[in-house]
């Protein structure tokens, strides 16, 4: 093997490398994205909950002349999770490997 295959060969394995790197964030922040979807339902199922509740208090309340109950406190949101930064285009050009 000589010195230009072997560097050639390292450089392409570090790519692949990278590549890889970037996949498994890509799944990692996939996987939080299905997570913050399922707990952005959950948040907005018990807001409408407790707007439900909230209404039918009004409601009994103005019936017999009572003040308006106060508002239930609003549900703080999480953040989203942050996508994974692109990678760096490629340090090697594939096209410039002889592969034997």
């Amino acid at each position: 093997m000589t010195t230009t295959t072997t560097t050639k060969t390292t450089q392409l394995e570090s790519e692949v490398q990278r590549l890889q790197e970037h996949q498994a964030a890509q799944v990692a922040y996939n996987t939080a994205q299905a997570s913050y979807a399922a707990e952005i339902y959950a948040i907005q199922q018990a807001q409408q909950q407790q707007m439900f509740q909230y209404m039918q208090e009004f409601t009994a309340a103005q019936l017999q002349g009572l003040p308006a109950p106060p508002m239930p406190p609003a549900i703080p949101l999480p953040q989203p999770p942050q996508p994974p930064q692109q990678p760096p285009e490629a340090d090697i050009n594939l096209d410039d490997l002889d592969f034997v």
